[in-house]
């Protein structure tokens, strides 16, 4: 949808959080806010025309104006509540990728020894790892599908449960895939390194141990720096393991995590079946796989940023540049440090370190600047959407990035602007999760709905609005927050 935008302030009230990521450096910003104009137009040829992305402090948000959230709400949603043939069948047709040529792309990268090569050599290498995993992972955006497809089931839920609160419940009941997630197999994959390091005497970790946490280093890593966040290392899982041992919480076995996808999974098809509408049977199941599908992309593209960091590491050693400023290049001036030893200034490198940086889609936008909230008087019942049933009191903890899981105990409720594989600690030990972002198949929703805990999301400006100490009572399944005196 194209039109001027450049009367419009970039605030709160007119422009929508696509959604918030840890990011190590500013090239993972820019892939992101290339990111939010992939579209495939056999499906997404109504996207967001007008985006905005801003980086400061390692922290990446990303913003579509509201109106233009609308329109792909009003339009986009008839095609799937008609069950617009093309349009299911292109989605189903990008939902089984192979990703040969991504895995063409990591090898050749896995073949080459990165100090031997050209400065050349390197700048192509970084160039591909960037732009054509990004094309063949992310033909699309598939938060703007997400949002559309929602819009569509709870127009047509309406007819059967006409309560917001209580549609919200009933439609997080009825997104179930059937099957594990990449968070779900790394929990059960870790849980047999648990279990072998438990057979070990007095847990003093013998060499198979160490292998195995290597392994699974080897295995999983990867899947928690989609975006351009920093893998774990081998000794964050030594410290990982090291929890687990000490809080003796009981090991996911594969058998009992299929059992409970499969329960879940059963619950949500009797549910189905009761309501009796071929449109929720066939958009239930589209959106329970699309974000099977979603998962898989972001675990894949993990790996790529694991080669791109490499590439940074030897830029950084071979310019004599340190690592901390290369984080501050883009694509452009990466590649001209590499061809023409032009560096930036410290002048600009100081500015992006402590102002940050903004990036716009250039079709009319204004120029960017940082958002402004309006935060109203504090609410004694502040309202959110349902993502996993539950109700839990406790006392807030606001988390930003993993950093924050000092603070945070087991009977403390998480409240975030959103979630990823960076906080999963976090949320495997906190007792309910609150976040502003997200829809049904946000990395909040689903690992919330696996850890059996209950959830909100879209909960407007709750960093904001909560702080750390408050007491309240999250009741996810009336789709509320209480305060309590404190």
């Amino acid at each position: 949808m194209l039109r001027t935008i450049r009367s419009l302030p970039f605030d709160d009230k007119n422009w929508r959080r696509i959604n918030m990521r840890s990011v190590s450096h500013l090239l993972g910003a820019e892939m992101i806010h290339n990111l939010y104009n992939r579209h495939w137009p056999r499906i997404n040829s109504l996207r967001f025309r007008h985006t905005v992305t801003t980086y400061k402090h390692g922290i990446v948000e990303s913003y579509a104006p509201i109106d233009e959230w609308q329109y792909l709400q009003n339009w986009l949603s008839k095609k799937f509540i008609e069950l617009d043939p093309i349009l299911i069948r292109e989605i189903e047709a990008i939902m089984s990728p192979d990703y040969k040529f991504v895995d063409e792309i990591i090898g050749r990268i896995n073949k080459l020894d990165l100090s031997s090569v050209s400065n050349e050599t390197l700048a192509t290498l970084l160039i591909d790892i960037m732009d054509y995993p990004l094309g063949d992972i992310y033909k699309l955006n598939v938060v703007q599908i997400e949002y559309a497809l929602n819009y569509a089931l709870h127009s047509i839920l309406q007819a059967y449960e006409p309560n917001l609160e209580d549609r919200n419940l009933l439609l997080a009941k009825l997104i179930s895939p059937g099957e594990l997630t990449v968070s779900q197999i790394e929990e059960v994959a870790f849980s047999r390194v648990v279990e072998l390091s438990l057979s070990t005497p007095e847990n003093n970790y013998d060499q198979d141990v160490l292998s195995a946490l290597d392994q699974h280093h080897d295995q999983f890593a990867a899947t928690h720096c989609a975006y351009g966040e920093n893998p774990p290392t081998v000794e964050d899982y030594r410290n990982k393991l090291q929890l687990a041992i000490q809080s003796a919480k009981p090991l996911i076995t594969e058998t009992e995590a299929l059992a409970h996808v499969e329960s879940q999974y059963k619950q949500s098809k009797a549910m189905l079946t009761r309501l009796n509408d071929r449109r929720l049977d066939v958009l239930c199941d589209l959106m329970s796989r699309i974000g099977v599908f979603r998962d898989r992309n972001k675990a894949k593209l993990g790996e790529t940023v694991v080669r791109r960091l490499e590439i940074l590491d030897e830029i950084s050693r071979r310019t004599h540049v340190p690592i901390a400023e290369v984080n501050l290049y883009l694509m452009r001036e990466l590649t001209d440090l590499l061809e023409n030893n032009t560096k930036i200034s410290s002048e600009v490198l100081k500015r992006r370190s402590e102002e940050g940086v903004s990036f716009v889609r250039n079709e009319d936008v204004t120029d960017p600047v940082f958002i402004s909230i309006d935060i109203a008087d504090q609410q004694s019942v502040i309202p959110g959407i349902c993502a996993s049933p539950g109700k839990v009191e406790g006392s807030v903890k606001v988390v930003l990035s993993k950093d924050d899981i000092d603070k945070v105990s087991p009977s403390d409720i998480m409240v975030a602007i959103g979630t990823d594989f960076d906080l999963l600690e976090i949320m495997n030990m906190c007792s309910g999760i609150i976040t502003e972002e997200g829809g049904l198949l946000s990395h909040a929703s689903v690992v919330s709905r696996e850890l059996k805990k209950p959830c909100l999301i879209g909960v407007a400006n709750a960093t904001k609005l909560l702080k750390d100490g408050d007491t309240i009572v999250l009741d996810a399944t009336e789709g509320k927050i209480l305060l309590r005196d404190t």
